[in-house]
Parts: structure tokens; sequence; C-alpha cells
């Protein structure tokens, strides 16, 4: 009789997949939601930085204003997140 034996991964499970427990589900009081006059939430994207380390590209979400001036925006985290790149300087300028 041929016996299968599944390896567990990382996680515990033996097909990678987890329940979502109490710690995973959304809270409604979720840092940096913001509401606006029609309703809708949304965080506030000026707060969002990317960070890559070594290919390894994660999401970070700055809670204080130390943090904000300590780790400025970059022009590729305002393009992901669909914010303006163009330099204002530059938009003023006039061309003949």
């Amino acid at each position: 009789m041929n016996e299968i034996y599944t390896m567990p991964h990382t996680n515990g499970t033996t097909n990678g997949v987890t329940k979502r427990g109490v710690s995973q589900k959304i809270i409604n009081d979720a840092v940096g939601v913001v509401k606006s006059k029609e309703g809708h939430e949304k965080t506030d994207y000026s707060r969002w930085r990317l960070k890559d380390d070594r290919g390894c590209q994660t999401w970070h979400y700055l809670t204080s204003d130390e943090d904000i001036k300590a780790w400025p925006q970059s022009t590729a985290d305002k393009y992901f997140l669909g914010l303006d790149t163009v330099c204002l300087r530059l938009a003023r300028l006039s061309f003949p």
C-alpha cells in the first residue's frame, strides 16, 4: 500500500494556507485610516514608504511625524501610489 506523506510548510499547515484568525481580521479603528466627506475610508498615501531590501519590496506606513521627516517619500514611492511626481518649480516655467 502506498502512503502519501506531506511536508508541513513554514506556517505549520500542509498546503500552505492559513485560516484567518482574530489577529488577521480588519479592525474598525485601523491606524492611518481617513474618512472622506462622502464616508469613504482610505489611508493617507503621503505616509507610505517602499523599502527595497535586495529585491524584496515591502510597504511601510509611518505613524509619527518624526518618522516622516527622517524617511522622506521618494519619487518612486509617489509614482507607485499614484501621487504627483512633477517638480512644481519645473511645471511653472514657461517656454517660448
